[in-house]
């Protein structure tokens, strides 16, 4: 037997599970950009899916908890941008502004993804999350 016929295909309910998943990733994404992390309800959010209004809560107990899946995600999509800052700098000054200017870069090339003005605040950004302090700490 070949090891191409050991290895499992991920199966159907996993890739259900997955998208779904992400479809309310998405949503929230784009919920949060449009009314604001505040103003924005659980309903909000799955209104801009094509799933059931209990779907949400097999994958998330409230908006907060989706809210921080949405900055691990981008915690995770920053880390290596950092990590490559570290690995060029020839001095540690170099690495801070490198660090810096790769953040700024970053959030602002979000914003643009989202559609959100640059200037609009957001007060409810969290950096405590364990993405976040794992970044942090790395810093």
């Amino acid at each position: 037997m070949s090891d191409a016929a050991t290895i499992e295909p991920i199966g159907k309910r996993e890739r259900t599970k997955a998208a779904n998943r992400q479809a309310i990733l998405t949503a929230a994404r784009k919920v949060f950009a449009q009314l604001g992390y505040e103003a924005a309800t659980v309903r909000d959010i799955i209104r801009g899916t094509d799933l059931a209004s209990g779907t949400f809560y097999n994958y998330f107990r409230s908006k907060e908890e989706v809210f921080e899946a949405l900055a691990d995600d981008g915690a995770a999509r920053f880390k290596p941008i950092l990590r490559q800052a570290r690995e060029r700098a020839k001095s540690f000054e170099d690495y801070l502004r490198s660090a810096f200017g790769a953040y700024f870069h970053f959030i602002v090339d979000e914003n643009r993804i989202e559609g959100r003005p640059l200037d609009e605040r957001q007060p409810h950004v969290r950096t405590d999350t364990p993405e976040m302090i794992a970044i942090y700490e790395e810093v």
